[in-house]
């Protein structure tokens, strides 16, 4: 048990697995160990055999709290209440952690996840209550802060989700990560100044906040300020992480300055050859602005070095399929699909090259493919459902309806393709109702 919690808290989840097996193995009844087993098994990306360990926990010992609370909050992840069956295990996760609550009333983990538990299904007033009680136990707890503010603007009340924002900032004057929590506020509700002011306190407190920076920069693009937009861009992408370092050529890029934009992408790629996404992002450069040669003779001279690299074996198969060399495209994609048949980005391209075949149902296939390993692939789940409209508008709409989120279900594209499915399926009320969403 205790080597297994040392591999645990090192981040190496697959050797910890071994050894709480070995630990259940000697003692077959120690809830405590199909506990941790269970951890392990969600901290290795094994959902399923996660669930299953920390359900035996609780038959061994159904008064195990951190099961208890672990096994609900998996549950409470759950966003589609429009699914009967998803929406039985939400409510499950309900009754759990306000089992949990009742037994530990200042359980500060358990009253967060209760919240928003009944923040999805539709309860506003109790998640209130009971985020007003997390915040009493834990006031320097800030995201209990922001959930509050998110279940006040649900109710239609942007003036107390300000004033529970304000109030964390009073109790935390000092917090760079608090003023930005209230900039972001601010910004959403179209205050730009109020918002500005937000970040450059943040700034002033600490120069190099990177949420302050990206977040100022980006308001002030928003607000037409270019040229003040792009010294903070470039300030950022001038700090050492490597996932800000491309953001002032995106903004170059973004801007129509397309010479600058490459040379920033070739600086970056150039800096550091191993950086595979500085390479992918130069190639996706290069495409952007024509430059295909460029882009297939950087990928020959990675290939050449590393045959196997799954990420240059894409792109040119990419390549290959925008130019009709469907040949080429598919023996690359073969040989990705054959190292990685579970990258969803493969999928992905197969399916382009089936429609750039006219293999409709192969196309099909592999987009279906391609959200089942990654359901929040929007941009495919919208593909796929204006690809069914034609032959199968009713496919298309259950298609849109299983976004995995309630922000995806809601935003503008899949209203609009909804809305589409509605009118040739012939339900014009549910279409009415999508339009005035929409707009």
């Amino acid at each position: 048990m205790e080597a297994g919690k040392k591999l645990l808290q090192g981040n190496d989840p697959a050797r910890a697995k071994l050894q709480f097996h070995n630990a259940v193995r000697a003692t077959p009844k120690n809830a405590e160990a199909y506990y941790y087993l269970g951890l392990a098994d969600l901290a290795a990306g094994d959902l399923p055999n996660g669930i299953g360990a920390l359900g035996r926990a609780l038959e061994l010992n159904p008064k195990h709290a951190d099961a208890q609370l672990r096994l609900a909050k998996l549950m409470a992840d759950v966003n589609d209440v429009s699914d009967p069956v998803l929406l039985g295990v939400l409510k499950d996760a309900k009754r759990r952690l306000g089992k949990l609550v009742q037994d530990a009333p200042d359980n500060f983990d358990a009253l967060h996840s209760l919240a928003l538990t009944e923040l999805k299904l539709g309860e506003p007033e109790d998640a209130i209550r009971h985020l007003q009680h997390a915040l009493a136990v834990a006031p320097q707890e800030m995201l209990v802060a922001v959930t509050l503010a998110h279940a006040k603007l649900q109710q239609k009340d942007p003036a107390g989700a300000e004033n529970v924002l304000k109030e964390a900032c009073a109790k935390a004057p000092h917090s760079a990560a608090v003023a930005v929590v209230l900039g972001g506020f601010y910004a959403s509700q179209r205050k730009v100044a109020e918002a500005e002011g937000k970040f450059q306190e943040a700034l002033a407190m600490e120069p190099n906040n990177r949420e302050a920076l990206l977040s100022l920069a980006v308001l002030q693009n928003y607000s037409g300020r270019r040229q003040d937009a792009e010294q903070n861009f470039k300030r950022l992408s001038g700090l050492p992480d490597k996932e800000y370092q491309p953001i002032y050529a995106m903004f170059l890029l973004q801007q129509g300055r397309r010479d600058e934009a490459i040379r920033e992408f070739e600086k970056l790629a150039n800096a550091d050859p191993s950086d595979r996404l500085a390479r992918t992002q130069l190639i996706s450069a290069y495409q952007s602005v024509g430059r295909l040669q460029d882009a297939q003779s950087l990928l020959q001279k990675v290939l050449s070095k590393n045959p196997k690299d799954l990420d240059a074996l894409l792109q040119r198969g990419e390549l290959s399929v925008a130019a009709g060399k469907y040949a080429e495209a598919q023996v690359d994609l073969n040989e990705v699909r054959r190292l990685n048949p579970n990258a969803p980005e493969v999928h992905y391209m197969l399916a382009k090259l089936s429609r750039a075949r006219g293999e409709t149902p192969t196309a099909r296939q592999e987009l279906s493919e391609a959200l089942r390993l990654n359901p929040f692939l929007l941009a495919v789940r919208i593909e796929l459902a204006q690809d069914l409209l034609s032959d199968s508008p009713k496919s298309a709409l259950d298609v849109l309806n299983s976004a995995p989120t309630e922000s995806q279900r809601s935003s503008t594209p899949v209203v609009v393709q909804r809305n589409w499915a509605l009118w040739l399926i012939g339900d014009k009320d549910e279409m009415r109702t999508g339009i005035d969403q929409g707009l």
